[in-house]
């Protein structure tokens, strides 16, 4: 598991969700896929962030994609008309990252970064950091 590490303090599930890119083949509980589900179905602007923070608590973890063929995403999945497929999310237990391709195991491993906040904390205007954090 990589934990984050965070500048300032933030709930324990979100420190510890992270979105592994090797699953185990073990199955889901049909009892903890209904409770992901449920999860995600309030407020639909939160339904991944709900379904992530459900999975941690199922002791699942998921993996969020937007770089995914819309187009082959309807075929295989017979979407009807109406319809968009806006992301694909993997769910499952970790699994050995030993199994990816190896410039997916170099990310897998690889210590988990995020943008400074003056990077995309603004006050004012676009571009002009915040001093809310002390940058």
């Amino acid at each position: 598991m990589k934990e984050a590490n965070t500048r300032y303090p933030i709930n324990n599930i979100a420190k510890k969700r992270w979105s592994p890119r090797a699953f185990s083949p073990e199955p889901i509980p049909v009892e903890k896929l209904q409770s992901l589900f449920e999860a995600a179905r309030w407020d639909v602007g939160q339904s991944v962030a709900n379904l992530a923070v459900e999975a941690m608590n199922q002791g699942l973890y998921i993996h969020q994609m937007g770089g995914f063929s819309a187009v082959k995403a309807i075929e295989y999945f017979d979407i009807p008309d109406g319809y968009q497929p806006l992301t694909v999310i993997a769910a499952g237990y970790i699994g050995n990252a030993d199994v990816l391709p190896e410039n997916l195991k170099k990310r897998e491993l690889a210590k988990r970064t995020r943008k400074e906040f003056n990077q995309f904390v603004f006050s004012s205007r676009f571009g002009q950091a915040a001093d809310l954090f002390n940058i």
